[in-house]
């Protein structure tokens, strides 16, 4: 059995395996989490799970986060504020052949700001007074952009031209008929052919059990020629529009400082 771990008097931060999480939901009777942290019923049946808490229960006293048998009070009010924020900004990474996808999200409440960070066996869940952008940007990663002029074109255009990015060729001829010049569209092809990941970051907003989008996404996409961004808006005749930009940390933080003060977080 694991030495007891006597608490500290509050936390930085607390990385969770998934029956650890999964065990303090339970004991905090916690009814959900944000829907992109993936953090649903994992167990076929009652002994599966009550099997996987003893020894969560167990891991947890070790390292001093069942103080007395109960959540250690930092990890109680995270994911109370998880539970029912204000505010959210998530964000889903995609890497290329690979099925597994990382997931995070920075909420904000009455109670405070909160990073959530989902990797394939573990959560990561870290205050973030003030910090929300940086961080953020920190999970994307920084990187140089991709050298082109920037494309702005009705989102459903684009989302057609780009649907199929493999043949270089022919993305680059989709896109020139859209309007994207020939170079332009020549650069935004060949790097779209070499994409090793990217991440969609949406706003979203929690009031009165609704929970509503605000917005369109964020888009980055990682190549092997470099970042690109994009952004979205809806133009006053209610069509919506995307911008394609050289992804600079620059325009990157500012993307997304948009978002959170959009949202509201």
């Amino acid at each position: 059995m694991s030495p007891f771990v006597a608490p500290t008097d509050s936390l930085g931060s607390v990385t969770l395996d998934l029956d650890e999480l999964d065990l303090l939901v339970h004991l905090l009777a916690v009814d959900e989490l944000p829907v992109v942290l993936d953090a649903g019923p994992r167990f076929d049946s009652a002994a599966a799970r009550d099997a996987a808490f003893t020894d969560a229960q167990e891991s947890l006293t070790g390292r001093g986060l069942l103080p007395a048998g109960a959540p250690h009070p930092d990890v109680a009010d995270w994911l109370a504020l998880l539970a029912r924020p204000s505010a959210e900004i998530a964000l889903r990474w995609y890497t290329t052949g690979q099925a597994e996808i990382s997931r995070l999200c920075l909420v904000h409440g009455t109670a405070g700001e909160l990073l959530a960070l989902r990797g394939p066996n573990s959560y990561v869940l870290q205050p973030s007074e003030g910090q929300g952008p940086e961080l953020l940007l920190d999970a994307v990663g920084r990187a140089a952009p991709l050298d082109f002029g920037p494309v702005n074109a009705p989102t459903d255009l684009l989302i057609g031209a780009l649907e199929d990015c493999a043949n270089r060729v022919s993305t680059a001829r989709r896109l020139t008929e859209i309007g994207v010049t020939e170079v332009d569209a020549g650069t935004l092809a060949a790097a779209l052919a070499g994409r090793r990941a990217h991440a969609e970051i949406v706003g979203i907003r929690h009031a009165d059990a609704a929970v509503t989008q605000v917005g369109g996404p964020v888009t980055v996409f990682h190549t092997d020629r470099g970042r690109i961004v994009g952004t979205s808006s809806v133009s006053a005749d209610g069509v919506a529009w995307t911008t394609l930009s050289p992804g600079t940390d620059a325009r990157l933080r500012r993307a997304i400082a948009d978002l959170v003060t959009e949202t509201g977080c």
